[in-house]
């Protein structure tokens, strides 16, 4: 027995000092291992810096583009409203990070303009358009399909900023475009109303003349005057009257001769204060007054002359009656259409004046106080050159000296220019002027506006500037940016020649692809053929990355990252690419790859021999942990490897069934949609495997918690769902501090509540949270649970509904709020009643209690 026991010990001294030596190779296989790990992860780290840096440079340039589109659309000469709407909802999508999905509408005094795919979705923003400090409509900005949630909603912070500098600036063009169509329909306005007085006075002077000659000749053409004609003694008694008073008065001549004119004409006893009669008596010369007589409605022009004998002597008189009611109507309408001119002017927010061809203003409206500083007296009366430079002044001088040349050619003018404020300081301006005519039709003078455009102008030098730092960011930037279309290339940065092997950029760009590229990739695909495939998607999707096998001029190949995004240039569709060199990266792949399998290798080896004593036990629980953080990598990559064929699985699916689906039959298109509906499960169920996996490896130590604040942050995280769902969530006043995972606890509450909005089939789901004595509750309005269902409920992927209904679920929240609560050494369960609710209740141990 003695000798058996010493050979035994013999042998496992042998075997000991065999295991150390074997073992000191493998401690440096792993600390090889995590040196390429490490370098790995900060490989990834860089990349997605750059990823980042591009995406947000492509968005400020998309954004710019935008804006400056805008302000292109205000400078078309005879800009209306329906052309500024219809331009713009052609620029706006693109100035969106998703423009194939974006749909926009403008609603303006209820007319509405919206872009070819427009359609309601619950993904909107909206943003007033204000004139003149007014809601006179509303622009509105929707994606036509779910998009990750960003600053607000599916929408970025920038988008938000972007709509409201839009709408503002839209605001100040329309406030414009309806200045200027009111301004010159007053000016319409004006000119028939001058011509209509013209008319009217010439047709007075006529009828001057024709009553001059109808004296002398009454018997002749009494019968045949259109105007009155009456003739009254001394008394005031009428001794003939013409057909046209006959007509007007509606009477015989018998009843009418030898009655009182102020009886037949106005209806009273005796003579009104105004009548041309009396003034000739008074005055002893011919009398004219104009008069309204009520029960006609009409205006009247009365001359009174006397009638003398061969004596000398006043034996009655003549009274010449002109209907004026038309000219008093054109001479109302004048006088409105003036007020309605000068009220606009006092008014418009932009200088509207006059300028005689000497250069001297001889009209300016209240506004040239805000603007340049001047009262309307100090201004009129002042020269053109006392407000401009010299330069600026001769060339304005100029144009208006060309005007007046070609009066009859010559429209308007519409330019930019410097004016000097009282105070000296420059100020920049749009102004439009129009020739002033004669009533000869020979020019006077000029007319117009001037509008203050110095926040525009701060506004393009803004842009300028924007234009000049992404520029600069491209020219300088480390990575390979290069710039695409259809033909080829047409622009790089310097980092793309120095990859590539080229001298200049113009031999870069008169290369073809093809002679920067092998003729296959390493897994045997034809270069060419890769290469625009993913083109093409870059163009339909906007965005397309991917790893490609490049060639230098110098005949080198390295592996690249590609990255591909859309974007407009020039009103064209062209394509951004940015390349890094990956080789390195490669390179430690391989190694990874390599020192790996030789690991597992290893592990297998001393599995076996390590599980006879203490020592190989301990060792063997230490090769576990490492495993463990290799099964947490594998479920990492495997559910990044299982996402990727099922995102093309659901796409595919979505593709056919928009393309194709006059081609299908219901079979067909109901096969196609369970695909799509089942990858869409799959790719909810691995998110949260991964989340219930990730939860056990999270080693944060715990710290002292404020419930309170913790549930603003998980409420503020479902708010969607919440306003969607039109959810009430009452939380308690007090909630107290606990020692716990922050991480982990924010996962107990977004599962319990989410749930519980979930399944819930009342109208307006209630769900209350809070706390009695030291057990936390979250109590729902819901469905309720039956009790045989109590236990299983916690049990990874337990459902109790089919995964159609109530928004699907995969049955492993719950396991994840089980799995955390026993993490805190803690306890949950619950109370239910059908159709009348559920109320969960956890406690936190006692020991990390505050």
């Amino acid at each position: 027995m003695t000798e058996k026991k010493g050979e035994n010990k013999k042998f496992v001294f042998k075997r000991k000092k065999d295991i150390s030596k074997s073992y000191a190779p493998y401690q440096q296989l792993q600390a090889t291992e995590q040196q390429l790990r490490v370098s790995n992860q900060q490989l990834t780290a860089s990349e997605r810096k750059l990823q980042k840096a591009n995406y947000d440079m492509a968005k400020r340039i998309k954004e710019l583009n935008c804006l400056y589109g805008l302000s292109k659309l205000a400078m078309t000469p005879g800009l209306s409203l329906p052309l500024l709407f219809k331009g713009l909802i052609k620029i706006i999508p693109q100035g969106w990070q998703y423009p194939d999905i974006t749909a926009a509408r403008i609603i303006y005094k209820g007319e509405k303009y919206k872009t070819d795919n427009f359609k309601k979705t619950r993904w909107l923003q909206s943003e007033a358009i204000m004139v003149n400090k007014k809601a006179e409509g509303m622009l509105e900005i929707i994606y036509l399909k779910k998009k990750p949630a960003e600053a607000e909603g599916p929408f970025l912070k920038e988008e938000r900023t972007l709509l409201v500098m839009i709408t503002e600036r839209l605001g100040e063009i329309i406030s414009r475009i309806l200045e200027h169509e009111q301004l010159e329909a007053a000016y319409q306005q004006l000119a028939a109303s001058e011509q209509q007085e013209k008319a009217v006075n010439q047709q007075l002077m006529a009828s001057e003349q024709e009553i001059r000659a109808l004296e002398k000749i009454w018997r002749e053409a009494n019968n045949s005057l259109e105007d009155i004609l009456v003739i009254i003694d001394t008394d005031r008694n009428i001794v003939k009257i013409n057909a046209a008073g006959l007509k007007l008065i509606g009477k015989k001549e018998k009843d009418i001769i030898g009655k009182k004119c102020y009886e037949v004409f106005y209806g009273t006893i005796c003579l009104i204060e105004s009548c041309s009669l009396k003034k000739f008596m008074k005055n002893g010369e011919e009398g004219k007054t104009d008069i309204y007589v009520k029960d006609l409605g009409k205006h009247f022009s009365i001359k009174c002359s006397p009638i003398f004998n061969d004596k000398g002597e006043i034996t009655g008189f003549i009274d010449l009656i002109m209907d004026i009611t038309e000219r008093k109507l054109e001479e109302e309408k004048l006088l409105k259409s003036e007020e309605k001119y000068r009220l606009i002017a006092d008014n418009s927010i932009d200088v509207i004046w006059k300028l005689d061809l000497k250069m001297a203003f001889t009209y300016a409206s209240p506004s040239i106080k805000n603007v340049f500083g001047y009262t309307v007296d100090e201004w009129v009366g002042s020269k053109l050159f006392h407000h401009a430079g010299r330069k600026e002044f001769l060339k304005m001088a100029k144009d208006a000296m060309y005007a007046v040349k070609n009066y009859k050619e010559f429209k308007y003018l519409t330019f930019q220019t410097i004016l000097l404020h009282k105070n000296g300081t420059e100020i920049p301006v749009e102004i439009t002027a129009k020739l002033l005519f004669n009533k000869n039709g020979l020019p006077i003078g000029f007319q117009g506006t001037t509008r203050d455009i110095t926040e525009r102008k701060k506004a393009e030098k803004i842009l300028r500037e924007s234009m000049t730092k992404l520029q600069l960011l491209y020219d300088s930037s480390s990575d390979a940016i290069i710039l695409l279309d259809e033909k080829g290339f047409f622009d790089c940065n310097a980092a793309t020649l120095s990859l590539f092997g080229c001298a200049t950029k113009k031999e870069f760009c008169s290369r073809h692809p093809g002679d920067f590229s092998p003729p296959t990739q390493p897994d045997g695909t034809d270069s060419m053929s890769y290469a625009k495939n993913n083109i093409a998607r870059a163009l339909k999707e906007g965005y397309v990355q991917f790893e490609y096998l490049h060639r230098r001029l110098d005949g080198t190949d390295f592996f690249a990252q590609v990255l591909l995004n859309k974007m407009v240039l020039g009103g064209r569709e062209v394509l951004q690419a940015r390349v890094y060199d990956i080789t390195e990266r490669k390179r430690a792949e391989k190694e990874l790859a390599k020192y790996r399998d030789h690991l597992e290798e290893l592990v297998k080896e001393r599995s076996g021999e390590l599980q006879k004593t203490a020592e190989e036990v301990k060792e063997a629980n230490r090769e576990l942990k490492i495993a463990n953080r290799e099964l947490e990598a594998f479920t990492n990559t495997a559910s990044h490897d299982l996402k990727e064929p099922l995102r093309a699985i659901g796409t595919f699916s979505k593709i056919l069934l928009e393309d194709y689906n006059d081609k299908l039959d219901i079979d067909g298109k109901d096969y196609l949609k369970r695909i799509s509906k089942a990858s869409f499960r799959m790719n909810n169920l691995i998110d949260d495997l991964l989340s219930l996996s990730r939860i056990s490896h999270i080693k944060k130590p715990y710290d002292l918690v404020n419930c309170g604040k913790l549930l603003k942050e998980t409420i503020k995280q479902i708010k969607p769902l919440i306003e969607e769902k039109k959810a009430q969530i009452k939380i308690s006043d007090k909630l107290p501090q606990i020692f716990c995972s922050h991480v982990k606890m924010k996962e107990v509450f977004y599962n319990l509540i989410v749930n519980a909005i979930k399944y819930n089939d009342k109208e307006t789901p209630v769900i209350e949270i809070g706390l009695k004595g030291d057990v936390f509750f979250v109590k729902d309005n819901g469905l309720g649970i039956k009790k045989e269902y109590f236990d299983e409920i916690f049990r990874i992927f337990r459902r109790l509904h089919k995964s159609t209904e109530y928004g699907g679920g995969t049955g492993v929240g719950l396991s994840i709020v089980k799995k955390v609560i026993d993490e805190h050494h803690g306890r949950i369960w619950l109370e239910s009643e059908e159709k009348k609710g559920t109320t969960f209740f956890f406690t936190i141990s006692p020991k990390t209690d505050i």
